[in-house]
């Protein structure tokens, strides 16, 4: 029996000039070009720069938590007195939580 790995996979939506773009360019290099290969490493930018433009830690994705309040992600955030979780949904929700002895706070 073949097993399949399971990937899950997402879809973007792209304007068609851009599309039409990446098109011509897989024609001219003769359907040699590895588009999943070459977007990866886009992608991997575009989050770091996403992360860090957010104040996200890299690694928040690993333990998310709900918040109690907005039912929103607790993603890990580095403040002046080191890393806490802090609503995504900032600053609509204002809900933290002590990353080391879950102690809950309120702003």
């Amino acid at each position: 029996m073949n097993k399949k790995s399971k990937r899950k996979s997402y879809s973007i939506t792209l304007p068609v000039n851009l599309v039409n773009r990446l098109l011509f360019l897989k024609r001219l290099k003769k359907g040699n070009v590895d588009m999943g290969k070459e977007a990866t490493g886009f992608f991997y930018k575009l989050v770091d720069n996403l992360e860090k433009s957010n104040g996200i830690n890299r690694d928040s994705w690993k333990e998310h938590k709900k918040c109690p309040r907005c039912d929103s992600y607790l993603i890990i955030k580095k403040g002046k007195r080191g890393e806490f979780y802090g609503c995504y949904n900032y600053p609509n929700c204002k809900w933290t939580e002590s990353i080391y002895n879950n102690k809950k706070e309120e702003d």
